[in-house]
């Protein structure tokens, strides 16, 4: 993304690319990404499960799954990726027409982001839950040992999708809203050069993302929110932060540094 091609097409010197257009560049990198963070993943998965400590280890049947979807959630996260850049730049292109060629203010940016995180979980969650399926119906015997079948009741469906949408919608909402005011506001506040902005605004996206996915849980529910503080206090809200940054924050990153260099007409 360039910072003057964005000014020009605010000031109406270009036209409006094609609707399309983010879609497509948003699946092509969300693609690259999988194959990027899905090579490391199964990299150190093939080192650990040499090691007899880790084949010993009860979660190992578990971590064999989830490297065996490796292949399968590179596509559906590219999905996901596209269906949340293109929503996003649609509704964002809607509020700068609002505004009169103004760029979207901060709580434009954030309900833009919300509705665009809101529409990948529902569309990648299925497709997950079937590619999980398909790993756990191969096991045979091994399944029904290890109890694998309970997560695909429709009981624990609810359980676990519940929180995991949240959690999912918070992660989007927070990587798209947050990353072309961080980008603007590095270049034009603090003068950074384009290049070591586009790296700050990506390191703030995930970040935020972060942070996002861990409130919004608590966002939906007053009385979850109120027992949280209770019990752990005001850093309760961040609970899992370091392990959902090590999961997440990478792709986030990997996925802004992609897309920067994907070939655009104008963002």
């Amino acid at each position: 993304m360039k910072i003057m091609d964005e000014k020009k097409e605010i000031e109406g010197l270009k036209p409006s690319p094609s609707v399309l257009k983010p879609f497509v560049n948003g699946g092509v990198s969300g693609l690259v990404t999988g194959f990027i963070i899905g090579a490391v993943d199964y990299s150190i998965f093939y080192i650990q499960k040499n090691l007899a400590f880790f084949r010993n280890h009860p979660k190992y049947v578990i971590c064999c799954i989830h490297a065996k979807m490796i292949p399968g959630m590179v596509f559906i996260d590219a999905l996901a990726y596209s269906q949340l850049l293109g929503i996003y730049e649609i509704l964002r292109r809607k509020s700068i027409a609002t505004n009169e060629g103004m760029r979207p203010r901060l709580y434009q940016e954030a309900a833009c982001g919300l509705i665009a995180g809101a529409v990948g979980p529902y569309l990648s969650f299925p497709l997950s839950l079937a590619c999980y399926r398909k790993q756990v119906e191969s096991m045979g015997p091994i399944a029904e040992r290890w109890r694998l079948r309970r997560k695909l009741s429709h009981v624990l469906r609810y359980a676990y999708g519940g929180p995991w949408f949240k959690t999912r919608i918070g992660l989007g909402m927070g990587m798209v809203a947050s990353y072309k005011p961080s980008l603007h506001y590095l270049v034009e506040s603090r003068g950074f050069r384009e290049d070591d902005a586009k790296s700050g605004a990506g390191a703030i996206s995930a970040l935020c993302a972060v942070v996002c996915a861990l409130l919004a849980p608590h966002a939906s529910s007053l009385v979850f929110a109120r027992e949280t503080l209770r019990l752990r206090g005001p850093l309760g809200f961040l609970t899992g932060f370091s392990n959902l940054c090590i999961s997440e924050a990478p792709k986030v990153m990997v996925f802004w540094a992609v897309l920067e260099q994907v070939p655009k007409d104008s963002q």
